[in-house]
């Protein structure tokens, strides 16, 4: 899938410089990976977590980054996810 707008403001949205522009949390580690088809992914693995309005600790396995973003712009975000091949950590 080519991005559009030529990849607004996305660094390295298809992760083809590895993770570069990209972040973690802390204890977090991360790498990039090809499918069969040839698009690049990332893959995280490690024991992170992010506290909740409540103060429980909720999972964070994730690479993201911030951008800033303008008033009266229009945004488009586009992504894939497979369902199948990630798994999800739900708690009450």
């Amino acid at each position: 899938m080519k991005p559009l707008y030529n990849g607004g403001i996305i660094q390295n949205g298809g992760f083809n410089s590895g993770l570069m522009g990209w972040s973690t949390h802390r204890n977090i580690k991360a790498g990039v990976r090809n499918s069969p088809s040839g698009n690049k992914f990332a893959v995280v693995h490690g024991a992170g977590g992010t506290l909740s309005s409540s103060g429980n600790v909720l999972p964070s396995h994730s690479v993201y980054q911030r951008v800033r973003m303008q008033r009266d712009t229009h945004y488009s975000l586009s992504g894939t996810c497979i369902p199948g091949c990630a798994r999800a950590c739900v708690r009450d």
